[in-house]
């Protein structure tokens, strides 16, 4: 792994609890996404938004990581103990990776991605647990502009 790359994950990781006190819930888990791999993720519910962070690595030659920011909605439900919340945001990816979206060199040459997404999702909470599925519009824009939808499915524990 690059010295680049370790130092952007551990800023990442350094952000991760910066506003979480000030959040309704928060909670972190693992996702599956595009059914290729299963990456970090955490989220911020506050009053009137959420906020999503997502950090995957093979500590070799794939790299990633995204923000997100969403408004959201809860809906009513019959089970008195399932809330699901639908949401839609904006945010950035970073890929760095030896094989990715535009990837233009050999497979031992790092290629950086730089794009944005447009989740769209729904998640099933309990008290401390939350299921969740969403798809992902995603643009690429850096080196060279390209659309991609991937998907993911994914469980987070809510510590409040």
């Amino acid at each position: 792994m690059s010295i680049n790359m370790l130092s952007r994950i551990l800023l990442a990781l350094s952000i991760l609890p910066i506003g979480a006190h000030a959040a309704l819930h928060f909670g972190a888990g693992i996702a599956n996404y595009d059914d290729e791999y299963f990456h970090y993720t955490d989220k911020a519910y506050y009053q009137n938004f959420s906020m999503d962070l997502g950090l995957y690595s093979d500590l070799d030659k794939s790299h990633m990581l995204y923000i997100d920011a969403h408004i959201y909605r809860p809906l009513s439900s019959s089970a008195a103990r399932i809330k699901p919340i639908v949401y839609a945001g904006i945010g950035g990816l970073f890929v760095q990776d030896t094989d990715n979206y535009t990837h233009q060199y050999s497979s031992e040459v790092y290629e950086e991605n730089w794009g944005l997404r447009f989740p769209i999702g729904i998640e099933w909470m309990t008290s401390s647990i939350g299921l969740y599925a969403e798809a992902v519009p995603t643009l690429i824009l850096s080196p060279n502009t390209e659309y991609a939808t991937s998907t993911t499915l994914g469980i987070r524990y809510y510590f409040y």
